[in-house]
């Protein structure tokens, strides 16, 4: 799991209020997710996870729309995150998938050269072979 907040130290120039919402919106699904993790309840483990990927799953989407850019690392974390949870949720299609999508960014990356920009490419790239590994057994 990637579990470091973002923080900001000044907004862009342009579509700043954009990406603060966004900020807000991935710390707030990772504090779902550590709470889930940290939860001894199931129902409340369930509740937090189910939320955690909903909020995730909605700022993937968002990076499309416009000229709004997030860097690698957090578009790659809120992938990673999420077929944890998927996972976690014994949907293994789905974390799968991400998996997936998770090898072919990462490919793309060290192709381009650019690996060394990445924080935790190496955790990244185990977490999404170990997965893809597990489902293909």
């Amino acid at each position: 799991m990637y579990s470091r907040p973002v923080y900001v130290s000044h907004l862009p120039q342009t579509e700043g209020k954009r990406f603060l919402s966004w900020v807000i919106i991935f710390n707030f699904a990772l504090c779902h997710h550590l709470m889930a993790l940290r939860a001894a309840d199931y129902k409340d483990k369930h509740e937090n996870l189910l939320q955690a990927l909903k909020l995730y799953e909605a700022l993937v989407a968002l990076p499309m729309e416009g000229t709004f850019q997030i860097e690698t690392t957090y578009f790659m974390a809120m992938i990673n995150n999420s077929a944890q949870i998927y996972q976690m949720l014994h949907r293994p299609r789905q974390a799968k998938q991400h998996s997936d999508q998770m090898l072919s960014l990462l490919m793309v990356t060290i192709q381009e050269g650019e690996a060394d920009t990445v924080d935790g490419f190496d955790g990244f790239l185990l977490n999404a072979t170990r997965r893809s590994l597990a489902v293909a057994a």
